[in-house]
């Protein structure tokens, strides 16, 4: 069986998360970080539901200082971030203190990097 399309996306673009959030849990949030260490919070309720074979929604402004988007959680209940780097830097932060900003948004710097490093993976506990 091949399945169902879950989502619509054109050539240029690609999945890079995805969470579970129960239907009515307005605290819960979107994290989003990029490449360039930029990361930023999202209320879910700024989002709409979509059904099926929806072409999503735009979740963050991306630009030549932000770069592409590398990660995005849903945060229901998880306190902290681990991101690491190509180059092998890690950081370790509450999710707390990373600012809470609108969907349509670049975020702030997250993780200072050195030229031509990029983030490359993050995980949220």
């Amino acid at each position: 069986a091949a399945g169902v399309r879950a989502i619509k996306i054109s050539k240029d673009d690609a999945v890079i998360g995805a969470g579970v959030v129960k239907s009515g849990d307005n605290n819960a949030e979107i994290l989003t970080l990029s490449e360039s260490g930029y990361g930023k919070r999202t209320k879910i309720k700024e989002y709409k539901v979509q059904k099926r074979g929806g072409s999503g929604i735009l979740t963050a402004k991306v630009t030549g200082k932000t770069g592409q988007l590398v990660s995005s959680h849903a945060i229901i209940g998880q306190t902290e971030l681990l991101a690491i780097s190509k180059q092998g830097q890690i950081l370790k932060t509450t999710i707390k203190s990373i600012r809470k900003a609108g969907r349509a948004t670049q975020g702030v710097r997250i993780m200072k990097l050195d030229k031509g490093d990029e983030l490359v993976g993050t995980v949220c506990l």
